[in-house]
Order: C-alpha cells, then sequence, then structure tokens
C-alpha cells in the first residue's frame, strides 16, 4: 500500500508539469515597423522604413519621376495622385539639389524640366505649394525675374533643368497645349512627385 500511495503522489505532482508542456506554444509578432523586404535605401537607425518600388527616398519623404513629357499640370498631378502622393514640395536647397539630380539622371530631360507643386490660386493671385503653404514662405529659388505671371497665364509650378539656370523655379502655362504657343508638347515638363514615408 505504500507504495501505491508513494506513486500516486508522484504521479500528482508530474501532473502539472506535463499538463503544462502541452499547451500550444504562440506565434511571435512582428513589430509594426517591420517590412520583409527593403529597399537599398530604407535603413534608418535600426528602423526600417521603406520607400515604394520605383520610388526614391530623400529624409522623411519618397521621390518618384514619370520622365514622359507631360503638357498639362492636372495630368501630372493625377499621375502623382494615383501613386498616392502629389507633386513634389521643395523645402530646401538641399531637397533642391537632390531633385535636380533626380530629374537630370533621367533617361527623358525635356526643355521645361519638370512640374513641381505650386500653383497660382485665382482668388488672391499668390502661389502656393499643394498642401496650401504660400510658396514664399520657406526656402524659394526663382530664376531672376520669377515669378512674373507672363501674359497673365503663368499659374504652375516648374523646375528648370535645360535652359538658364538648372534647378530654377518659374511659374508657367499650366497647358503646353494653349493656342498660339510655339512649344512642342515633347518640351513639357516631366512629372515629379513626392509622398512621405
Amino acid at each position: 500500500m505504500a507504495i501505491k500511495e508513494t506513486v500516486f503522489f508522484l504521479l500528482l505532482i508530474m501532473l502539472p508539469v506535463s499538463t503544462e508542456a502541452k499547451k500550444p506554444i504562440k506565434p511571435r509578432v512582428r513589430a509594426a515597423n517591420f517590412y520583409d523586404a527593403p529597399s537599398d535605401s530604407c535603413m534608418d537607425n535600426c528602423v526600417v522604413k521603406c520607400c515604394p518600388s520605383g520610388w526614391v527616398r530623400h529624409g522623411n519623404s519618397c521621390c518618384y519621376i514619370d520622365d514622359t513629357p507631360t503638357p498639362l499640370y492636372r495630368d501630372a498631378r493625377n499621375t502623382c495622385q494615383s501613386k498616392g502622393g502629389d507633386l513634389a514640395i521643395i523645402r530646401s536647397a538641399q531637397e533642391n539639389d537632390f531633385i535636380l539630380d533626380l530629374v537630370m539622371g533621367q533617361n527623358t530631360v525635356t526643355r521645361f524640366g519638370a512640374w513641381i507643386g505650386f500653383q497660382r490660386n485665382a482668388a488672391d493671385s499668390k502661389l502656393y505649394w499643394v498642401d496650401g503653404t504660400p510658396v514664399d514662405s520657406q526656402c524659394v529659388n526663382w530664376l531672376p525675374g520669377e515669378p512674373n505671371d507672363a501674359h497673365g497665364y503663368e499659374d504652375c509650378g516648374q523646375m528648370i533643368t535645360k535652359e538658364y539656370t538648372p534647378g530654377k523655379w518659374n511659374d508657367l502655362f499650366c497647358n503646353f497645349n494653349v493656342q498660339g504657343s510655339s512649344f512642342e508638347s515633347s518640351d513639357s515638363p516631366v512629372v515629379l512627385c513626392q509622398k512621405p514615408i
């Protein structure tokens, strides 16, 4: 009887251990900032931040160029918005230089460079970035004599890449197909998109 009681007592002691061993193992949870396939330029102090394929990171934003000459500013904006961004807003000289290098590195560099994200507001005739901030509220990089609203219809933003001084800004007519224009559609700016990481 003493042996049976000892065996029974040992089984009672071991029972919780064997029950504990049969609990299912929970899968590991990944951190919210984990990405499976980071791009080449997306490591930032051990936290992975990436731009989508085809986009290039600069600071806290991603930039994308569609180097197809695009005669209409609104079509350029639509292209960017369809990709989750908008036309580029330039806040510093460093960002301006980065964007200029990006545009100049494309297969197609047109006479009128790239559309950038500012437009004239009809209500007050002032230029505003696509986020609503006034263009003159921060860094500006105008071509001398610009913005001049020539002929009363230069309402959209452009970065010059070939003529005059590359990297300078200009207010430009929003439609290259405007009657009386001597410019070809192939002269049209390309599309320069930007979005936050």
